[in-house]
C-alpha cells in the first residue's frame, strides 16, 4: 500500500460513487505504521453554495464512534485512581438508578462502568429527548433522571446496546473530575492529540461552525440544520478526517499521549461475546466480524451522517470513512471491503463445509436485545421482529440478513454454535443456549442479539388484532349512512325508530381509530427528522393515543352493558354490529396493553 495507488482508487471510485449513490460529500482518512497516509475530501460541504469538502479543514458529525472517545475519557480516570471499572457505578452518581431483575437470591447486581462499556448494564432503550429541537442541549444530569430506562436484563448477562449507559459514563467523567464532559474531553483528549479542528461542544464554536458541514438526506436536498444531540457523550463528536487520523495514529500507537499501552489494550480485548468464536466487545471498541483480517472500531450515525472507524491492530492500519447525506446507502462497508481486497488480501474465503446440524430447533422468531419494554415505543422492536426459517437442506434464512448484493443469505452448521453463509463465507451467525434453556443469535458484532420471543410478541398476532379492529370499526361507522339511506328508501317519509343507544356506539367506533393517528402521525413525521420523532413532538403524538387507549379502557364495561341490555330487543342485524363494535374494542385494548400504551411514564 503506498499513497500514490491508494489515492488514485479513491480519485477513480469516490466521486462515481457519490454521484450514484445521491451523496453530498465525504472524507477518507487512512493511516498506516504511524504516519498519515492518505485524506481526501469528496463533493460539497455546502452544495448550494458549492463549498468543497475539505479532509483537514471540513467537520463532520461522526456519531456513535464519539463513544470511544469517552471511554478513552474514563480509563484516563481509571489510571488516575479515580475510577475503579469493577465497582458499583453508583457510588460516582448523585441519582439513584432503578432495580435491575433480581437473581435466584433475591438480589440485584449492581452495575459497573464496565458493564456499561460492554453494554451489559441491562438498560432497556429509551428513545426519549435523545435528539433536541432546542439550540442547546439538555444538562446530563437533568436528562439522564428524566428519562431513565428501566433494567430489563441482569446486570453483566446480556448484550444490549445503550446509549443510555454510554451517557451515563459521561456524567460520571464529569462528576469525577470537576469539568464538564465535553470540556473534559476537549482539554485531556483532543488537545493533547492536536485534534484543534474537533469538539463535542453543542453548538459548536463560531470558528469551528463556519467548517461544519451541511447534513443532507441527499446530494439534491436542502442543507439540514446542525443536530444537538442530547446523549452527548454518546454521539455528539464533530471532527474533520485528519484529526481522526491523530486518534487512529494514537490507538494503534499503543495509547500515548492519552493513555498506557495496557489501559489501551484493555479497551481493545474481549470483554464479553456471545461465544468463544464470536466477535468481541471491549470497552468501547467492539470487533467487527466477517473481514479476512481482524478488525475492531465502531461505526456512528446521526440522522445525516454516516461514518465508521476500521483499526486493524496487527497490521498498524486505521480507516476512517464519513459521508454528509443519507443518500441511497451507507456506503462505509463497502468502501472498506474494497479497500480490504485491494491492498490487505482478497475477500473471498473457503466455501463452508457443512456438518449436520438443528437448523429446525433453531427457527422461529427473535426479538433484538436492544429494545424498550416498559413503554409504546416497544411496539418498534416488535414490528423488527426476526423471522429465522430452516429450508429442506438444513440451512438458516431470513430476510433480515442479505449479502452485498442483496440476495438472501443461507447459512449453514460449520461448528458448534456456529453457522456461516454459503454466498459469503465470512459472513456468520452464532448461536448459544442462555441459563433457561433458549438459545440467542449474534452477528457480526457483539453489542446487541437476537432472544426468542414470545407468541404474544409475533408481528402476525399484532397485525392480526390491529387489522381486525379497524376493519370492524371502520365498516361499523360506514354501516350507518348505508343503513340509514336503505331505511328511507323502503320507508319513505315515516321516521324511522332509532335504538337509544346508537349515538354511543358511534362514537365508540370513531374512539376505536384515534388511538392509530399517534403511532401514523410518527410515521409521517419521521421525515420531519430524528429531533422531531424522538423529542416531545413524538412524545406528544404517542401521549395523545395513550390517552385515547384510556378513554377506550374506560368505555368497555359501559359498551359491554350497553349491548347486553339490548341484546334480546334488538334484530339480528344490529346484534351482529353491536357484537362486531364490542369485538373491535376488545382486540384493540389487547392490542394497546402489547404495546404498552397505557404505561405513561418517563422512559420513552
Amino acid at each position: 500500500m503506498n499513497a500514490a495507488d491508494l489515492d488514485t482508487f479513491l480519485d477513480g471510485y469516490l466521486p462515481r460513487e457519490l454521484q450514484r449513490s445521491g451523496i453530498a460529500g465525504a472524507v477518507v482518512a487512512v493511516v498506516k505504521d504511524g504516519r498519515l497516509l492518505s485524506a481526501r475530501g469528496y463533493g460539497f460541504a455546502d452544495a448550494e453554495r458549492r463549498q468543497p469538502v475539505r479532509p483537514d479543514q471540513t467537520l463532520f458529525r461522526v456519531g456513535s464512534i464519539s463513544k470511544v472517545f469517552t471511554w478513552v475519557s474514563v480509563m484516563q480516570l481509571v489510571e488516575q485512581g479515580q475510577l475503579d471499572l469493577d465497582a458499583d457505578v453508583q457510588r460516582y452518581l448523585d441519582f439513584p438508578l432503578p432495580p435491575g431483575p433480581r437473581g435466584a437470591d433475591g438480589s440485584s447486581p449492581a452495575i459497573t462502568l464496565r458493564q456499561l462499556a460492554s453494554h451489559t448494564a441491562g438498560f432497556e432503550e429509551s428513545y426519549r429527548e435523545a435528539w433536541s429541537l432546542a439550540p442547546q442541549p439538555t444538562a446530563l444530569r437533568e436528562l439522564l433522571v428524566r428519562t431513565m430506562p428501566a433494567r430489563i436484563y441482569p446486570a453483566g448477562q446480556v448484550a444490549a446496546y445503550s446509549n443510555y449507559g454510554v451517557t451515563l459514563a459521561g456524567y460520571v467523567v464529569q462528576r469525577v473530575s470537576g469539568l464538564p464532559f465535553d470540556q473534559y474531553v476537549q482539554q485531556r483528549v483532543l488537545q493533547p492529540l492536536g485534534m484543534a479542528h474537533s469538539s463535542f461542544a453543542q453548538p459548536l464554536p463560531p470558528a469551528l461552525a463556519a467548517q461544519m458541514s451541511a447534513g443532507f438526506e441527499d446530494a439534491r436536498g436542502r442543507a439540514q440544520a446542525f443536530e444537538i444531540i442530547n446523549l452527548a457523550p454518546a454521539g455528539a463528536l464533530s471532527a474533520t478526517a485528519t484529526d481522526m487520523a491523530r486518534f487512529m495514529q494514537a490507538v494503534l500507537g499503543g495509547g500515548a499521549p492519552l493513555l498506557q499501552p495496557q489501559s489501551l489494550q484493555q479497551m481493545l480485548s474481549p470483554q464479553q461475546r456471545l461465544r468463544p468464536e464470536a466477535p468481541f466487545v471491549g470497552l468501547g471498541f467492539y470487533e467487527d466480524g466477517g473481514w479476512p483480517v481482524r478488525v475492531v472500531g465502531h461505526s456512528g450515525d446521526t440522522q445525516w451522517f454516516h461514518a465508521g472507524l476500521y483499526l486493524m491492530p496487527e497490521r498498524g492500519l486505521g480507516v476512517f470513512i464519513a459521508q454528509n447525506s443519507s443518500g441511497q446507502q451507507v456506503m462505509r462497508s463497502d468502501l472498506f471491503a474494497r479497500l480490504l481486497a485491494r491492498y490487505v488480501g482478497s475477500t473471498r474465503a473457503a466455501a463452508p463445509k457443512p456438518q449436520a446440524g438443528a437448523a429446525e430447533r433453531l427457527a422461529g422468531w427473535y426479538l433484538d436485545s436492544r429494545r424498550g419494554e416498559t413503554h409504546p415505543f416497544y411496539g418498534f422492536a416488535l414490528a423488527g421482529a426476526l423471522h429465522l426459517n430452516a429450508d429442506e437442506r438444513g440451512r438458516l434464512f431470513s430476510s433480515h440478513f442479505k449479502g452485498r448484493d442483496g440476495r438472501l443469505l443461507h447459512f449453514v452448521r460449520v461448528g458448534e454454535g456456529v453457522w456461516e453463509a454459503e454466498e459469503e463465507p465470512r459472513r456468520r451467525l452464532y448461536t448459544q443456549t442462555l441459563a433457561d434453556g433458549r438459545q440467542a443469535v449474534g452477528m457480526h458484532h457483539g453489542v446487541s442479539i437476537w432472544l426468542p420471543a414470545g407468541w404474544a410478541q409475533r408481528p402476525y398476532w399484532l397485525l392480526g388484532l390491529g387489522g381486525l379492529s379497524v376493519v370492524l370499526a371502520a365498516l361499523s361507522l360506514l354501516a350507518w349512512p348505508v343503513a340509514s339511506a336503505v331505511r328511507r328508501q323502503m320507508l319513505g317519509p315515516r321516521r324511522p325508530q332509532h335504538w337509544p343507544g346508537r349515538w354511543t356506539l358511534r362514537a365508540l367506533a370513531l374512539l376505536l381509530l384515534l388511538p392509530l393517528l399517534g403511532p401514523a402521525w410518527l410515521v409521517l413525521d419521521s421525515a420531519g427528522g430524528f429531533a422531531a420523532v424522538m423529542g416531545e413532538p413524538g412524545l406528544t403524538a404517542v401521549r395523545a393515543a395513550q390517552v385515547l387507549a384510556w378513554l377506550q379502557m374506560a368505555a368497555l364495561p359501559a359498551v359491554s352493558w350497553l349491548v347486553v341490555r339490548h341484546w334480546h330487543a334488538s334484530p339480528w342485524p344490529r346484534r351482529l354490529h353491536q357484537s362486531a363494535l364490542l369485538l373491535s374494542l376488545v382486540a384493540q385494548l389487547l392490542l394497546s396493553w402489547q404495546l404498552q400504551l397505557p404505561l405513561w411514564n418517563g422512559r420513552l
